[in-house]
């Protein structure tokens, strides 16, 4: 993938690693095969299209890779451990390689979303698994964030108007990180 693009592009200047998938569930009660199929889709699918694209970015001299991390890197619920631990490590490996690739003119930081209202998102308010009633509780501007508004934080972070910014995760969830998404309905 990373060859094609720059074959047909001549250079690879940003990257975005975009994907994440969750499965609720109690950690006692999670099996092997659905471990390694989160944290090989949210966590090890990002490490390898960033060294392999950072490969390139050297040779380049430049490069910048962001990484779409989650709020809940920073906080945690019940019946997402997967989830957390894998959004919380895309987090640290934004700002690990952040640190290592710098010296390379190689930015590296993730953007964590709060609830976007993508297709995703509204299924699982259709279906009951999200209850937005409860979230709004606890997110000061009560509405879902639009995925425009997170494309403008990964725009940014991709330019050179965030040239000082390297190794962060910046908090894109209206206010939720600041409170505590109520965990009743986790605990049926």
């Amino acid at each position: 993938m990373m060859e094609y693009a720059y074959n047909t592009f001549g250079s690879i200047d940003i990257l975005v690693c975009n994907a994440g998938i969750t499965i609720h569930n109690w950690a006692t009660d999670y099996t092997i095969e659905q471990i390694d199929k989160v944290f090989d889709l949210d966590l090890r699918g990002y490490y390898l299209c960033a060294r392999t694209a950072a490969r390139y970015m050297k040779k380049q001299g430049k490069g910048n890779i962001v990484m779409i991390s989650s709020a809940n890197s920073v906080i945690y619920h019940s019946k997402r451990s997967l989830y957390n631990v894998s959004k919380a490590a895309t987090a640290g490996m934004a700002g690990t390689l952040g640190v290592e690739l710098a010296r390379f003119g190689i930015r590296v930081n993730s953007v964590g979303p709060g609830y976007v209202a993508t297709d995703l998102v509204k299924q699982g308010v259709e279906n009951g698994t999200i209850k937005m009633e409860k979230n709004f509780q606890v997110i000061p501007e009560k509405r879902f964030i639009e995925v425009e508004e997170i494309a403008s934080v990964v725009a940014f972070l991709a330019s050179d108007e965030s040239s000082a910014i390297n190794g962060q995760n910046i908090l894109a969830d209206l206010g939720w990180s600041k409170n505590a998404l109520p965990e009743d309905t986790d605990m049926e």
